[in-house]
């Protein structure tokens, strides 16, 4: 189902099909079932597709288990360990940030998994999606993921992980000074100063 995502048409007359021709157990697998290591969720959040997005997952709380949407829809990872969040972020697709941190507050999973496997959660690299978005110069959800962080976690987690350097031994102003963006490197300057003044 993943490759058909970026027609929703398509995706709707495959849905179609599925629930006529495939029992339950089919189902699942096929909202499960990834393309280049990545599911249909995955997919529409790195490609911004919120339609697509919605729609997946109306089918996935039809079919699936609370457990398997958590684990493997929502918190599921690409070959890179990347999360639809993280994919969201690093693309800048700020509506789907917000769709899947809507869904995470109010379905599935809890304050502590909010915070270390979304805001704090990390892909194979040691990346936050937060150094994602900022990596890829993608100022408006560097800004909205900031604004969830002070919300959520502590000044000394957000000065661990964010402002400090991931596995790679990369900071935040390295991953903003390889896009070679002023605003970006600006806005990252800003969100650091801001977090130094409150402590």
């Amino acid at each position: 189902m993943a490759g058909f995502l970026g027609n929703l048409k398509v995706l709707e007359k495959l849905w179609e099909w599925a629930e006529g021709k495939l029992n339950a157990e089919e189902i699942k697998k096929l909202l499960l079932a990834k393309t280049g290591g990545r599911t249909g969720c995955n997919l529409a959040a790195k490609r911004g597709n919120i339609e697509t997005l919605q729609k997946v997952w109306n089918w996935a709380e039809e079919n699936l288990t609370p457990e398997k949407i958590n684990n493997e829809l929502l918190l599921g990872t690409d070959s890179k360990g990347r999360t639809a969040w993280h994919l969201a972020a690093n693309k800048g697709n700020v509506q789907v940030l917000h769709k899947i941190f809507e869904w995470a507050e109010k379905k599935l999973i809890t304050r502590e998994e909010i915070n270390s496997k979304l805001l704090l959660g990390t892909d194979f690299e040691g990346m936050t999606a937060w150094h994602g978005a900022a990596e890829n110069g993608k100022v408006q959800a560097i800004q909205e993921i900031w604004e969830w962080t002070e919300k959520k976690l502590t000044r000394e987690e957000i000065k661990c992980k964010f402002l400090l350097h991931n596995t790679l031994g990369r900071n935040f102003w390295c991953l903003g000074a390889k896009v070679g963006n002023f605003v970006t490197l600006q806005k990252l300057c800003e969100l650091a100063d801001e977090n130094q003044t409150k402590e």
